[in-house]
């Protein structure tokens, strides 16, 4: 007895272009969350970053800094 391997689709998948063309400004648009007036002077903050198919992630990065 032999066993076959199921039949292979091909799939596509397009993501929208969700582009920040002003990194700083984007990010000083954030402000009016107030998330810097929680923070205490001297306190520590994690900041996760991934890169996969973000174009200029180390100026992405700065402008949130």
């Amino acid at each position: 007895m032999t066993m076959g391997f199921p039949r292979l689709q091909t799939v596509r998948q397009h993501f929208p272009d969700h582009r920040l063309e002003d990194i700083p400004d984007a990010s000083a648009r954030t402000e009016r969350f107030g998330f810097r007036t929680k923070l205490k002077p001297g306190a520590r903050v994690a900041i996760g970053v991934g890169s996969r198919g973000i174009a200029n992630v180390y100026k992405s990065m700065m402008g949130v800094l």
